[in-house]
């Protein structure tokens, strides 16, 4: 994970580790931060690594929730880390204490990975068909806290295993976010990642948005498409620029002209299908959050 993946945060669950255990992870991984919530007995546990380029101030804390501030390049936003209670008669409670934190929560908000719940029958394959009102509950809880699912790619039926010799896949674990949210980082998205000594997928978070945007007018020359090669000014760009190569090859190189910054601006948003990405067309910034249950 850490050579593919190094997070601003990473959470995990059902670490079953205590607190010494996990720092030494924490120094292993390379983050400069980790909260831990020791397991009950062998059952449980929750850790939060961070590193110093996030400041983290926790609001709420317990077995089954870590609801904190986040403070990143400038931004500022909630996240919520939720582990449903695996006995399905406590689990109710973990939703009235998230609905209690909701109700008065306008700003940006993110809450995320095992809820140990789904929202209906159509997320689940195999096994007996649930009544609706077991439903009610989770889905009242996203309503009150105006939560919707964030895009997602990768295989969203998250967990899967035997039950009662049937094999049974369900999405218990994903991420949503409030309006504002949306609204703050509107290229967000979730990627369920292949699994890792567990029944369940790994979930990363990428929180996207305009940090910079453009001021003025551009407009894009088709010739530089290589359509024209005996425009002048195709012909100056190519000796300064990318002599040896094509125009979709071309790089920013050293000592660019404000014109063939604002050229290759416009070639970035024509390679990415004219996609918002963060920042003002040089380099990309974000956030991303990785999460994963018994990982360890």
């Amino acid at each position: 994970m850490r050579q593919k993946y190094f997070p601003e945060l990473l959470f995990l669950m059902e670490t079953m580790h205590c607190r010494n255990n996990l720092v030494d992870i924490q120094v292993w991984l390379g983050y400069d931060h980790v909260y831990t919530v020791d397991p009950e007995g062998t059952c449980g546990g929750l850790a939060l690594f961070w590193k110093k380029s996030s400041d983290i101030t926790f609001n709420f804390v317990d077995k089954n929730l870590l609801d904190f501030l986040v403070l990143f390049g400038g931004c500022s936003f909630f996240v919520s880390c939720v582990y449903g209670n695996p006995n399905v008669s406590k689990r109710g409670a973990v939703w009235e204490r998230v609905t209690r934190i909701g109700i008065q929560r306008k700003q940006a908000w993110a809450m995320l990975r095992g809820f140990n719940e789904i929202l209906n029958n159509s997320e689940k394959i195999g096994g007996p068909l649930r009544s609706d009102k077991s439903f009610e509950d989770f889905n009242g809880m996203l309503r009150e806290c105006e939560m919707k699912d964030l895009i997602s790619t990768g295989n969203s039926y998250s967990w899967s295993g035997w039950r009662r010799n049937q094999w049974i896949q369900c999405k218990l674990d994903r991420c949503f976010g409030n309006k504002a949210s949306t609204n703050l980082f509107p290229s967000s998205s979730q990627t369920f990642i292949e699994k890792r000594g567990s029944y369940h997928r790994p979930i990363l978070l990428s929180l996207k948005s305009f940090h910079e945007h453009y001021r003025g007018s551009f407009r894009f020359d088709s010739r530089m498409l290589n359509n024209d090669e005996n425009c002048l000014l195709a012909k100056f760009l190519k000796s300064r620029y990318f002599d040896e190569g094509t125009f979709e090859s071309a790089q920013i190189s050293d000592r660019p002209s404000y014109g063939w910054r604002i050229i290759l601006f416009g070639k970035e948003l024509l390679d990415e299908g004219l996609t918002p990405m963060i920042g003002n067309g040089k380099k990309n910034s974000g956030m991303a959050i990785y999460v994963a249950r018994r990982w360890l």
